[in-house]
C-alpha cells in the first residue's frame, strides 16, 4: 500500500512518477518484510534502490534508527535525498509536522531516524540500527572489513539488505552470496527480463557499447571477473556494425607475429576521419615462412591491395635473428618485397600504446575492428595479465594476435625517448 499509493519516484525523462506496480517489485517487497537478511544481486536500473529507500522510510515511520550505506558519502547522501523526496511527496493527510533534517540525517519527531554513512570500516561501530540498507555493496572498498564491523550491529535482530550489480569473484558481497545458506541469507536475483517494459529489442540497444563481459556483469548478474583483463578499454564501441571494405586511396599497414607454428598477421588501414581499422587477419597453423608469405599475398589480392599501398609491415624484432637455415625470417620477408619495421620495445610500452588507441583522453575509440576479424576480437576479450606479474599471460592462444597488434602500435605511434606524444595519439597519422 505504501509503495502503490504513497511512493513517488523521479524518472530522468518523465519527471515525478508513481512507483510502478510491477509483479517482481511486489514479490520483492513481500520477501524483504518476511526475511531478515537479504542479498540482491541485480541487473542495472531495476528500481531496487527506490524500493529500499521507500522501505527504509516506512520502517522509520514505525520508529528505530536505520542506516544507509554506500560506496562513498556522495552515494549514501543520494539515498537520503531520495527518501526526502518520497517524504516530501506523501499525501497531505499523512504529512508529518515535525521533521528534523540535516545533510546526512533525517529524524521524524516521535518516530524514527535515518542516517546516511559512507561504507567505511568505522562507520557502523557507533550505531545499533533496526535496519541497514547497503547499496553498491560489491563496489565498496574494504567491504570485508566493513562487514566485520557491521556484523555485531545486526546480531540484535536488525534487518539487513545488501544490493549490488556483480563486480567479479571477490569481495564480501560475492562471498556472502556464494555461501548464503550457511550464513543465513536469502538471495534474490533481480534480472532485467523481469521488467515488463524490457524485451529483446531493448536488450539489443542496451548492449551497444558494452563488451560481452561488461554486459554479463551489468545485466546478466554474472560474477565473472574482469579486473585481470589487459584491455578492459575494448568494448562494443570498438567493433564496426558491418564489415569494412578496404579503401584503395588510404594507407594500409600489416603486422606479423611469426609465432613459428602459429603465425598471425593483421591488416590495418587509416580512415579518412583519422582513426584506424583492423580489417583482415591471418591465423596460421603450422605454416612455414614461405607459406605464410603466400597466404599474405592471397589476402592482399582478396582485398585489392598492392604492395605500393602498404606503408610498412611491422613484426617481432626477434625475427631478425638467423635461424637454423642461416637466413632470418626478416630477410625472407624483405626478399619477398615487404617493407619492414621492427623497433624493439618493452611489452608494457606496447600495451599502453594499444590502450591509448582503444580509448583516448576523450573516451573515444581511435582503433576499430571489422566484425570479420573475429579471431582478434575473441582474443582481446580474453587476454589477461599473468598472475602476480606486470606482463600479459603467454597462453599460446590469445597472445599471437595481440603481439602482432602491439608490434604495429610500437612502430606506428612510437615517440622519441620512449614518451607517448598525446597530440599524435589524439590525431592519428598527423
Amino acid at each position: 500500500m505504501f509503495l502503490r499509493n504513497w511512493t513517488k519516484t523521479l524518472h530522468p525523462l518523465k519527471g515525478i512518477t508513481d512507483f510502478p506496480d510491477y509483479d517482481y517489485l511486489v514479490d520483492l517487497s513481500r520477501a524483504l518484510t518476511q526475511n531478515r537478511l537479504v542479498l540482491i544481486p541485480k541487473s542495472r536500473q531495476m528500481l531496487i534502490s527506490w524500493l529500499l529507500c521507500s522501505l527504509t522510510l516506512f520502517r522509520a515511520l514505525e520508529g528505530g534508527m536505520h542506516l544507509l550505506l554506500s560506496k562513498n558519502q556522495f552515494s549514501a547522501d543520494e539515498l537520503l535525498r531520495r527518501i526526502r523526496f518520497i517524504l516530501d511527496l506523501l499525501p497531505e493527510r499523512t504529512k508529518l509536522k515535525s521533521v528534523i533534517r540535516s545533510r546526512r540525517e533525517l529524524e521524524i519527531a516521535g518516530r524514527g531516524r535515518i542516517v546516511s554513512l559512507p561504507a567505511t570500516e568505522d562507520a557502523p561501530r557507533m550505531h545499533s540500527p533496526a535496519s541497514v540498507f547497503w547499496d553498491e555493496m560489491a563496489f565498496t572498498p574494504k567491504s570485508d572489513k566493513i562487514w566485520t564491523a557491521l556484523k555485531p550491529c545486526l546480531d540484535n535482530g536488525a534487518f539487513f539488505t545488501g544490493v549490488s550489480t556483480p563486480n567479479g569473484a571477490g569481495g564480501i558481497f560475492y562471498e556472502l552470496v556464494k555461501n548464503a545458506p550457511v550464513n543465513g541469507f536469502t538471495v534474490i536475483n533481480v534480472h532485467w527480463k523481469q521488467r515488463p517494459d524490457r524485451d529483446d529489442k531493448w536488450a539489443k540497444e542496451a548492449r551497444k557499447g558494452l563488451s560481452d563481459t561488461e554486459w554479463r556483469r551489468e545485466y546478466e548478474i554474472s560474477f565473472e571477473g574482469s579486473a585481470d583483463l589487459v584491455y578492459p578499454e575494448f568494448t562494443g564501441k570498438s567493433i564496426l556494425e558491418s564489415d569494412y571494405i578496404c579503401n584503395h586511396r588510404l594507407p594500409v599497414f600489416r603486422s606479423i607475429d611469426f609465432g613459428y607454428r602459429h603465425p598471425y598477421v593483421l591488416w590495418l588501414q587509416e580512415t579518412a576521419e583519422g582513426g584506424l581499422v583492423v580489417f583482415a587477419e591471418l591465423k596460421g597453423e603450422d605454416l612455414t615462412i614461405e607459406q605464410m608469405i603466400q597466404s599474405v599475398f592471397r589476402i592482399d589480392k582478396e582485398n585489392g591491395i598492392s604492395e605500393n599501398q602498404v606503408v610498412f609491415t611491422s613484426c617481432d624484432p626477434a625475427g631478425a635473428a638467423v635461424d637454423a637455415s642461416g637466413v632470418s625470417p626478416v630477410d625472407r620477408l624483405k626478399k619477398a618485397g615487404f617493407k619492414l619495421k621492427y623497433r624493439p620495445s618493452r611489452i608494457l610500452t606496447g600495451v599502453e600504446l594499444i590502450k591509448s588507441l582503444l580509448r583516448d583522453a576523450n573516451g573515444d575509440a581511435k582503433l576499430k575492428f571489422s566484425p570479420k576479424v573475429s579471431g582478434i576480437i575473441s582474443d582481446i576479450r580474453q587476454y589477461r595479465w599473468k598472475l602476480e606479474s606486470e606482463e600479459p599471460e603467454k597462453d599460446g592462444i590469445c597472445d599471437h594476435s595481440l603481439d602482432a597488434l602491439r608490434y604495429f602500435a610500437v612502430n606506428y605511434l612510437y615517440a622519441p625517448k620512449g614518451k607517448i606524444i598525446k597530440a599524435r595519439v589524439a590525431g592519428i597519422g598527423k
